[in-house]
């Protein structure tokens, strides 16, 4: 598979697991839009946040091995450090 059939295929897997999510939202009666983007995760939230001027970024946080925290760090931890909006990560 070359790289912009497994871009494509990736997308469409990612939109059809948001389209069930906005589903569940907006059957709650939440207000909901959906973005897919290509790039650095941490960046692109950083991007996404300064677009729509966001007041606040909300993150889950999964826990990684400390190596890998180490090493790598989080998208989440990344965003809180980065970001010029307000974070708040959720364990």
């Amino acid at each position: 598979m070359d790289e912009k059939n497994f871009i494509q295929d990736c997308t469409n897997s990612s939109e059809s697991k948001l389209a069930q999510l906005v589903k569940s939202f907006q059957s709650a009666g939440l207000k909901t839009k959906t973005l897919i983007r290509l790039g650095e995760p941490f960046s692109e939230i950083i991007k996404v946040a300064e677009e729509v001027d966001a007041s606040l970024v909300v993150l889950g946080h999964r826990g990684h091995s400390l190596a890998e925290e180490i090493l790598l760090g989080s998208t989440a931890e990344k965003v809180a450090r980065k970001c010029k909006r307000p974070v708040l990560l959720i364990r």
